[in-house]
This record gives structure tokens, sequence and C-alpha cells, in this order.
């Protein structure tokens, strides 16, 4: 099992319809050979210096379950579940960095509810999830989950 995740560069707010249709696109498109774009390729430089891309001298140890792909203007991830939550802090964390959309494709995508609960303006990692704000907040100010607050382990 795994768990994907899309990040892209967008100048207006979209919404997340169409942040579906583009990342459908990606999914769907025939690989060319293109150069990456100044914030993509930043953007994967800082990810594979943290969460290296998958090779077959890494498979057992890496966080990815196919390898990374990268185009022009986006990056596509597929991350083994148990590795889901740290690489998505990690994701979170660098699209926010560099000013990109970062979606997650396993949402129920005809009732998303991102722009009504939580509306963060263009090119600021906006999260195309169902996230309370408070969640989101408490997300980003602890990057790995605070112990439990009954005082259990």
């Amino acid at each position: 099992m795994s768990f994907e995740i899309g990040v892209w560069y967008a100048d207006p707010p979209i919404t997340a319809e169409e942040a579906l249709r583009r990342y459908l696109a990606w999914c769907d498109a025939v690989p060319e050979a293109t150069e990456p774009s100044a914030p993509v390729t930043a953007f994967y430089a800082d990810l594979t210096r943290e969460l290296p891309d998958l090779t077959a001298e890494n498979y057992a140890a890496s966080p990815w379950a196919t390898p990374l792909t990268v185009g022009d203007d986006f990056v596509l991830m597929d991350a083994v579940f148990p590795r889901a939550a740290e690489a998505c802090r990690v994701v979170l964390r660098l699209a926010g960095e560099h000013r990109m959309v970062c979606f997650d494709p396993q949402t129920d995508h005809d009732t998303l509810e991102m722009t009504d609960s939580v509306r963060f303006g263009p090119g600021d990692a906006s999260l195309v999830l169902r996230p309370t704000l408070e969640d989101v907040l408490r997300g980003l100010a602890h990057p790995d989950p605070p112990p439990p607050s009954d005082g259990s382990r």
C-alpha cells in the first residue's frame, strides 16, 4: 500500500477540482524529457537531500514506493504507507518553503472541502485535503506527533 502526493507551483489559487484535473493529467501523461523549472529543481533537491529518491540500492530504507516523477512544473510522489506521515510532513514543509501547492489525491474528490474550510493564498503550500485549520497549524508546529495528553506513551 502507498500514499500519493503531488506538488507543483501555481500562480493563482486553484480549486480542488482544478488540482485534481492537473494531477490526473500528469499521472496519465507519457513522461517527456523536459528540464524542470527552477522551483521544481530546488524543491526536488531539498526533498531528496532529506528523503532520497528510490533506487535499487536504497529500496529497503526508502520512504518511496516508486521513483519520484519530476516534470517541468511538478513532482509526483508515492510514499510507502508505513512512512507516509513522515514523508507528508517533509513534503508539506518543503512545499511551503518553496511556495508550491501540495495535493493529496486520496481524498473523495467529489466532496473536497479544502477551499471551504481552509483558505490559503496562492503558492503557499496549499494542501488540498480536508483538515481543519487547527489540524494544519498543529501539524506545522509539531513535526513529530506530540505525546498523548494523558501522559501515556
